[in-house]
Order: structure tokens, then C-alpha cells, then sequence
């Protein structure tokens, strides 16, 4: 990230100059604007973002890859199955009964019906997501 700031360091300070992000992480935030902005709002948005001077070397964040997972049941059966939610580290190799995404980019990590793998917990954990829901084992 430009600045060396993480995603959810840049939403405070913006947060403090009255711009609240719909969202932030590690790497990201979103700012939703919409007609009813006004030309206040965004030169607010623009002079805070222009004061940011540099403080640290910007921060790469690794890619992520999304595996591609194998389909084991319908996304109607799935997603209609008795589920539960159990943290991510437990989730591998059971089936995904409700899609979950990350946001941004809003990308299915797993759909309902697909088996879960190893390398989806990577993508969980760096997206905060600490449980997911899983098909009931009978």
C-alpha cells in the first residue's frame, strides 16, 4: 500500500477528518460515494488523502491465488443441507454449505458444494475470516 499504511490504519485517518469507509482490511478500503455526495464530501476526501505524507516504504501484499476446488454436491443441496460453523483450520476437506466471500474483490473463495482445501485457509485467514460453514458431517 502506498504510504506504508495498512488498509485499516488509512480508514482511521480518514475516519478522524468525519469519511467513514464502507470497508477496510489489511489492504484495502472502499469508499462509497453516490449523487446525493456532495462536492464537500469529496474535497474532503481528496485534501485528506493529499495530506497523507510517506511514512514508511509502501507495503507489498502478497497475491493471492484461488485454488480450484472440486465440486462434490449441488449448490442447492449444499446450501439446503444441515450445516455448521467451525473455525477455518477444521474446515479442510469438509464441504462448503454456504458460499464465502472476500471483500474486496467480493471473489467466492468457496461455493456451496465444493470441497475445501488446505490452501483456501491462507485466503480466510488473511481476509479475517476465522469460521466458515460446513455441511454436517452425519
Amino acid at each position: 500500500l502506498p504510504n506504508g499504511l495498512y488498509g485499516y490504519e488509512l480508514a482511521d485517518i480518514l475516519r478522524k477528518n468525519r469519511i467513514e469507509c464502507e470497508y477496510s482490511d489489511n489492504t484495502h478500503i472502499v469508499i462509497m460515494l453516490s449523487s446525493s455526495s456532495s462536492d464537500e464530501d469529496f474535497d474532503r476526501i481528496f485534501q485528506t488523502l493529499d495530506s497523507i505524507k510517506a511514512f514508511n516504504p509502501p507495503i507489498t501484499a502478497p497475491s493471492v491465488n484461488f485454488p480450484t476446488l472440486e465440486k462434490a454436491m449441488s449448490l442447492r443441496s449444499s446450501a439446503f443441507a444441515e450445516s455448521e460453523a467451525v473455525p477455518v483450520e477444521k474446515s479442510i476437506g469438509r464441504i462448503c454449505a454456504k458460499t464465502t466471500t472476500v471483500c474486496p474483490p467480493c471473489i467466492a473463495v468457496a461455493v456451496s458444494g465444493e470441497i475445501i482445501l488446505a490452501e483456501c485457509i491462507n485466503i480466510f485467514k488473511r481476509y479475517s475470516i476465522s469460521l466458515v460453514n460446513v455441511v454436517k458431517c452425519l
